[in-house]
């Protein structure tokens, strides 16, 4: 335990400077957090968790072709790619020839889009969700290892309902109350 981690620190420290008390405190944090992961089984529950949500994902996918693009995920952390391929081809090339510093970011469209459906998520059914900072900007779902399936199928249920409202009426449901207050 602490004494093994804290020789392991001075036989590999070269200048008494280098041995720095936090160092092992670090080491022994970081050790117990692997145990609790090991212990408590995490890689499993969190494979259930994909087990759950990714096929519901691309359940909703086929759903709503128009509006999902891709489903990707691993273990506990899943996301959805807005199809933004419309807006990308004909609205934002309009939007940045408004000159500010929002409208001149290539990812802007998307931006509000898939803020949108994390906005209704939100205030319809106080779940968060977030959004991934690639070229996609993926609406993320990052469930905690600890979640239960019934919590799962309560965010697909309440996610088909943010989707079936249409892309358009949550783009105007947010710009209504975030842009034109």
């Amino acid at each position: 335990g602490t004494e093994f981690v804290r020789a392991v620190f001075r036989k590999n420290c070269k200048k008494p400077q280098e041995y720095n008390i936090n160092n092992y405190k670090e080491t022994i944090t970081a050790l117990e957090a692997v145990n609790i992961i090991v212990d408590e089984n995490y890689e499993e529950k969190s494979k259930n968790i994909f087990n759950i949500i990714n096929p519901e994902l691309k359940k909703l996918k086929l759903k709503y072709p128009n509006i999902i693009k891709d489903v990707r995920g691993a273990g506990s952390l899943n996301g959805v790619v807005i199809n933004t391929d419309f807006a990308d081809k004909y609205l934002q090339p309009i939007i940045s020839l408004i000159p500010t510093k929002f409208t001149n970011d290539k990812y802007a469209l998307k931006k509000i889009l898939v803020t949108s459906l994390i906005s209704s998520l939100y205030d319809d059914f106080n779940i968060l969700t977030f959004y991934g900072s690639n070229v996609d900007l993926p609406l993320k779902i990052s469930a905690p290892v600890i979640t239960k399936k019934e919590d799962l199928l309560y965010f697909i249920e309440s996610f088909d309902k943010v989707l079936a409202e249409g892309m358009f009426n949550n783009v105007k449901k947010f710009v209504k109350k975030n842009i034109l207050k």
